[in-house]
């Protein structure tokens, strides 16, 4: 291994810059400014170019390690470190403002994020609103949380205020532990709440479940339950307001108990039938390819499918009221 190194003064009275070039198979370079009041710092590596027998290290990268910026002198054909380089307290060295203008500042960029969310200062808790660097992008993180502990998490670019990324989960943050039943709705206004958007009442159901759990920073109740056909409904209800998150008619890992699953269904036939009628068309005069009960997203249904003439049908009819639930028709060239 060889070790090259040169010092050169970048400025009068400003600083030293020592560069130490170490060839041993690849080529690296480390940087060392000494300030004027005789402390160092290391600096990460930068990296050279090798162009016919001359090396070229990166001006610009070296200037900014040492409070300066590199500009191009066309008249002179050479570069000068110039203008100092502004410097935040506790963060890496911040690069000169560009033509995008000055930074929009923490204030703003809270601002911007808060009329994104909806929410005003009084309503939330900052967890953190900084500036930093983020793939060679000045950006500013803010994140914050509401009382009912809703995270928000904004990346806000630090010249334009454009929001470039904002989620409701702020990374390895933890919502301060307090007594979380104090201003919550509880499980039986929860379940009231599901029951009524199902147009159910307690006495039809039979519940899976109902408990309250936190998912992305939010309490909420998980509220699941059947019907006497089978028929899963699934609720994540908020904890605090009662809002419903989210519904569906599938309840997950879950499966309906085993019993005479014809006790009341419509039969095959019925099915087949109710299929050929809502076609307009004559039983007799179609070519069944497909008749079939399954159970699919907890729902008992009929599968029907026939052909007349160069048209094929396909229904799906509810298995216990013989509702259509879904119909196609299509050309059998297609």
């Amino acid at each position: 291994m060889m070790n090259i190194t040169k010092r050169t003064r970048l400025a009068q009275g400003a600083s030293i810059l020592t560069c130490t070039l170490m060839l041993a198979g690849t080529l690296s370079v480390s940087a060392a400014a000494v300030k004027a009041d005789s402390t160092s710092r290391i600096f990460a590596n930068v990296y050279p170019m090798l162009y016919s027998g001359t090396t070229y290290l990166p001006l610009r990268a070296i200037g900014e390690m040492v409070g300066k910026t590199a500009s191009w002198n066309s008249a002179g054909q050479n570069a000068n470190p110039s203008s100092s380089v502004e410097k935040i307290p506790g963060t890496a060295q911040i690069p000169p403002q560009t033509n995008a203008g000055s930074y929009i500042g923490e204030e703003k960029a809270k601002s911007i994020a808060l009329n994104h969310a909806g929410l005003t200062e009084s309503q939330v808790t900052f967890i953190k609103a900084e500036l930093g660097q983020d793939d060679g992008r000045w950006e500013y993180d803010v994140e914050f949380y509401t009382a009912n502990h809703q995270e928000y998490d904004y990346e806000i670019d630090a010249y334009t205020g454009a929001i470039l990324e904002s989620d409701y989960d702020v990374e390895n943050w933890s919502a301060p532990q307090q007594n979380t039943t104090a201003s919550q709705i509880g499980v039986e206004k929860a379940k009231s709440i599901a029951l009524n958007h199902a147009g159910l009442t307690e006495s039809q159901v039979t519940f899976i479940k109902a408990e309250l759990g936190q998912d992305d920073g939010r309490w909420e109740y998980d509220v699941e339950f059947y019907t006497a056909n089978h028929q899963e409904y699934d609720y994540e209800i908020d904890a605090y307001t009662g809002a419903i998150l989210e519904s569906d008619y599938d309840v997950e890992n879950w499966s309906a108990p085993q019993q005479n699953t014809t006790a009341s269904q419509i039969g095959m036939e019925k099915a087949k039938t109710i299929a050929v009628n809502h076609a307009g068309l004559d039983g007799s005069k179609v070519k069944f390819v497909k008749a079939e009960l399954d159970h699919d997203d907890g729902r008992w249904k009929y599968e029907i499918e026939f052909i007349s003439g160069t048209w094929e049908y396909e229904y799906e009819i509810d298995a216990y009221s013989g509702t259509v639930l879904e119909f196609e028709r299509e050309s059998i060239y297609d």
